[in-house]
């Protein structure tokens, strides 16, 4: 699993990098690359959290139901 804290420190030193305008390039390239991989592991974590939480929730509430 990814760990979103590192992911997002990652993507916030890529932004930095790139807002600077001191990367040639190619390097940009690079880091945008980067940058979006990082984005759909992060986004794809979330989704599963969410996924996770909702189904905990059913649960509980079936639990409760009886």
């Amino acid at each position: 699993m990814v760990n979103i804290e590192k992911s997002l420190e990652e993507l916030q030193n890529i932004v930095t990098a790139l807002a600077s305008g001191d990367v040639s390039l190619p390097e940009a390239l690079e880091l945008y690359q980067r940058g979006v991989e990082l984005q759909n592991a992060c986004a794809l974590c979330l989704l599963e959290a969410e996924q996770k939480i909702s189904s905990l929730t059913e649960e509980l509430f079936a639990e409760h139901s009886l």
